[in-house]
């Protein structure tokens, strides 16, 4: 990932740029890369990280907590934000949760089965269908539809992020990531 970043945007960062990334649970999302980095710094409150800095082949990279900022759940994004059809998607969490899990495809009843609300249960059926993930025998390509929850996550936090930086800047002429 950081390589393919660093390929696509590294041509816009000069000597002293730095390629911000933002995550909701920064903590989470920097346990996954900090053995890449090197000279890594942070800053946390409490328990929680607020931010990273370090560098990756000589780039400068900062990772930021926008849960920090705006502390409320991905999934309350869309309603108060008003981001129309952007939305947090559905996952059956508990079939991540342990490594006899971790298989590719699994049964859709099984996985219907891991979520909470009938309402969840619909949603994820309408995913995986428009998504076209299901195969013929009824399983799901869980490995693909993570792949699609991970960028709907992206898209619902860059969209709720934008929108709460603009109101902020319409308020206190203040640019938050300035």
């Amino acid at each position: 990932m950081l390589d393919y970043l660093i390929e696509r945007f590294g041509h816009m960062m000069g000597k002293h740029c730095e390629l911000m990334l933002f995550a909701h649970n920064c903590s989470y999302d920097f346990a996954f890369i900090s053995s890449l980095l090197d000279n890594y710094t942070y800053v946390t409150a409490g328990t929680s990280m607020v931010c990273a800095t370090a560098t990756y082949k000589g780039k400068k990279i900062v990772l930021r907590n926008t849960y920090k900022t705006i502390p409320m759940r991905l999934s309350k994004f869309a309603k108060c934000f008003s981001l129309g059809s952007v939305r947090k998607e559905v996952m059956p969490y508990d079939l991540y949760r342990s490594h006899e899990d971790a298989h590719r495809m699994h049964p859709l009843e099984q996985c219907l089965a891991a979520l909470e609300t009938e309402e969840d249960r619909e949603q994820f059926k309408i995913n995986v269908n428009e998504w076209e993930i299901i195969n013929g025998s009824g399983e799901v390509d869980l490995w693909e539809y993570s792949a699609r929850y991970c960028k709907a996550d992206c898209l619902v936090l860059r969209a709720g992020y934008l929108k709460f930086r603009k109101l902020l800047h319409e308020i206190t002429r203040l640019d938050l990531d300035a």
